[in-house]
């Protein structure tokens, strides 16, 4: 074969070759081919002789030992060939990487990295493809320590986590409640023999005393929301990942002598992508760790410093006589504890919708490529400033009283998608209930996800999509044919209001008077109970913290 020179090896070794030299500028190549009869193609070093180390079968360069360790990438319709290889040149013994990280990072991808051959069994040379091709392979081969009940395991940890915080945010608002009962029964506000629940209720909204009890802050709010958002996100994209992993690990465990998994570039990264949450997980556990740390005591502090203040005990003994022995009062304090955190699951659910955005943005880019954008129409503060559409696409509109009317028009039959791009002061979104989309005169449904807006022409129908988080919304409106269109979207806002105080569960209407509750008037003692019990509360929390921590490996 001209240009290149043949030799057959089988099994593993280092095997000498010497070459001819011949007069003239040859490319010569060496044709190893193993016991399965794949053919690889070695290029020459321009030396008059050379070693090449085979493993299995599998020949590499001099410096590489390719080990049976083998991952098939399909990327972009071709099929690559994907290593295992270590580099026989480069030291045994890593860099300190204390001393030196970056010495240390080049001697770990110097070390051990990825042999690369193409469709053709060719080295691939592009600096570009390789990386690509690398990291899927890198990938699926670290699915052999983050396997699928790993990622599943590690979601289980943030979900139990996440709940456990909802626990200490609860037991939170139920000690900011008893703040501000125990001094307006301690005072005469209420006492056992003469209130009933719904004068209860009643204290509890207006009572001026709220003062002496330290409210939830904003920054308690924010962090709550943050470390729930983090575990949630943890939670779903490690569940996801597993899913991912499962082939993988299967795969590359069916044959432990020679290990061998098939996968899709595109799924590795997103596998990759996934598994890096695994890091907000944690940041989302230390958060709240902090938070019940620096939290809890303080607001269960305020109970006990509720009761010094009111001097008078009977306080306490009248308020834990009323939870204790009556079902409505035990019923009231389940329905504030669980509507402050309904409000909390709605802050996040806000929140999260920002995360949206980019994805929004990704795929509606997509969508102009492939010509089934219609146009952008831009809402600032009110008013409309901007209008672009796309050949053939025409736009005018208006702003009336929480409504934007928009006429759309086309000289083509084809189906569009527009997308209006508001800002929070324009329409202040705080719900998708709070918006409807009017086509020609008929209310539209809302379309099952954002990829069948953006495909106008799938049902025939128009529908809409709404996007929204803490700086505005964009609504998209999908045209699967045209004429002149009118199009309305309408703003309704919500009435219900985000403050627990005026919040009265509907449930408590009843006059039911309470039982009359043994009194003391031994302060120091009450005041030790207390202590003991708020003790052994926060032991118990700290506890449960404790052996979740210590289940993580760090």
């Amino acid at each position: 074969m001209d240009g290149f020179l043949e030799k057959k090896w089988q099994g593993t070794g280092t095997f000498t070759f010497s070459k001819r030299y011949d007069a003239g500028t040859h490319t010569y190549h060496l044709i190893i081919v193993n016991q399965e009869g794949q053919e690889f193609r070695v290029p020459a070093v321009g030396e008059h002789s050379f070693n090449v180390l085979v493993t299995e079968g599998v020949a590499g360069p001099p410096t590489l030992r390719i080990t049976p360790f083998e991952i098939v990438v399909e990327y972009e319709g071709k099929s690559y060939r994907a290593f295992y290889a270590e580099n026989i040149t480069a030291p045994d013994t890593p860099p300190n990487p204390n001393e030196n990280r970056t010495a240390f990072y080049m001697w770990v991808y110097t070390k051990r990295n990825w042999y690369v051959l193409d469709s053709n069994n060719q080295v691939v040379e592009d600096e570009d493809i390789y990386v690509k091709i690398a990291t899927a392979a890198q990938t699926a081969f670290e699915v052999l320590t983050k396997n699928p009940d790993y990622l599943r395991e590690r979601a289980r940890l943030f979900s139990d986590v996440r709940n456990l915080g909802t626990s200490l945010t609860l037991l939170k608002t139920l000690g900011k409640e008893l703040a501000k009962l125990i001094p307006m029964v301690a005072l005469g506000s209420a006492t056992p023999s003469s209130v009933s629940i719904e004068r209860f209720g009643s204290i509890v909204k207006f009572t001026s005393l709220v003062k002496k009890a330290r409210p939830i802050t904003n920054v308690d709010l924010f962090i709550t929301s943050a470390a729930w958002k983090y575990l949630t996100d943890a939670e779903a994209a490690l569940l996801e990942a597993s899913e991912l992993a499962e082939p993988v690990y299967k795969e590359l465990m069916s044959d432990s002598s020679r290990p061998k998994a098939h996968v899709k570039y595109s799924e590795m990264l997103e596998l990759y992508e996934l598994t890096k949450k695994e890091g907000e997980g944690f940041a989302g556990m230390m958060m709240l760790y902090q938070l019940h740390e620096g939290g809890i005591r303080n607001y269960i502090g305020s109970v006990i410093e509720a009761i010094v203040e009111s001097v008078d005990p009977s306080g306490l003994s009248a308020v834990a006589s009323m939870i204790q022995e009556s079902t409505e009062v035990r019923k009231f304090f389940d329905h504030m504890c669980a509507w402050e955190a309904e409000q909390h699951i709605k802050d996040d659910a806000f929140e999260l919708g920002a995360r949206s955005f980019a994805k929004a943005a990704r795929e509606y880019a997509e969508a102009v490529k492939r010509g089934d954008s219609g146009g952008v129409v831009t809402v600032r503060e009110g008013k409309i400033v901007s209008f672009e559409t796309a050949s053939g696409v025409k736009i005018k509109g208006e702003i009336q009283n929480r409504k934007i009317v928009l006429i759309v028009d086309s000289n083509t039959p084809k189906g569009k998608t527009i997308m209006v791009d508001l800002d929070s002061r324009s329409l202040p979104i705080t719900k998708i209930e709070e918006v409807t989309v009017v086509f020609d005169g008929e209310k539209i449904e809302m379309a099952d996800s954002l990829a069948d807006v953006l495909n106008p022409n799938d049902d025939e129908k128009p529908e809409y999509f709404l996007l929204w988080g803490s700086k505005g919304a964009q609504v998209l409106i999908s045209i699967p044919s045209f004429s002149a269109h009118t199009i309305e979207i309408i703003h309704t806002p919500s009435t219900y209001t985000k403050t627990t105080t005026s919040y009265i569960p509907t449930t408590i209407t009843t006059t039911t008077t309470l039982p009359t509750a043994t009194v003391t008037n031994r302060v120091a003692e009450l005041i030790a109970l207390l202590a003991v019990t708020v003790a052994l509360l926060l032991l118990g929390i700290n506890q449960v913290l404790t052996v979740v921590l210590r289940r993580v490996k760090w």
